[in-house]
């Protein structure tokens, strides 16, 4: 498995900032907190509209998930797609076996020449390369096995799953999206029931 790379700085500052004001925002819905006043070097801030303090998080929220996203396209990929078809034609493997049986028939001997994602002539279907058994003349055959997404969705969503959570992509790229998003749903939902 390939090593993690190294965040850019740029993007280890977004990060962090994404992440800060995401949980400073939960703190304060979670915990009902009321900001009336506030000291900072030596001045001290009364709010007749401590709501204003959510809504400036929020908008930092907003603004700082762009910048997030911004700085994440600048990086390398992080190589996600090979774990994934590695991880798929692992769990798949069975059913990739159980269609072969079917198209070609249990009397038939053979063997996957090719792993799921080397051919993908659609959106929803690979194609994968099947060695046959040798006919009476001693000559293999080859013949093509069609697997549909819907064949082996389960298994394409739990690679997906683990390919995304066992790689420290997850935590670096994909988990302070998912802070940013629960505090703005968050704090969206309590303005609403107010």
């Amino acid at each position: 498995m390939k090593a993690a790379h190294d965040m850019s700085p740029g993007l280890l500052r977004q990060r962090r900032n994404l992440v800060a004001v995401s949980l400073v925002l939960i703190f304060l819905e979670f915990s009902k907190a009321k900001i009336h006043t506030f000291q900072l070097m030596g001045i001290h801030l009364t709010f007749e509209q401590p709501s204003a303090v959510l809504w400036m998080l929020f908008s930092a929220i907003v603004y700082l998930t762009y910048r997030y996203f911004v700085y994440l396209n600048q990086e390398p990929g992080p190589g996600l797609r090979k774990r994934y078809l590695e991880l798929l034609n692992r769990y798949a493997s069975n059913q990739i076996n159980t269609l072969a049986t079917t198209k070609f028939g249990s009397d038939k001997k053979f063997s996957i020449q090719e792993p799921l994602g080397t051919k993908r002539p659609g959106e929803s279907t690979w194609k994968v390369l099947v060695a046959l058994e040798h006919d009476s003349d001693g000559e293999s055959k080859t013949d093509y096995l069609d697997v549909q997404f819907s064949q082996v969705w389960k298994e394409a969503i739990f690679a997906g799953i683990v390919a995304a959570i066992t790689r420290s992509y997850f935590t670096d790229y994909v988990a302070p999206y998912l802070l940013s998003i629960f505090a703005s749903v968050l704090f969206i939902f309590n303005v609403s029931a107010l």
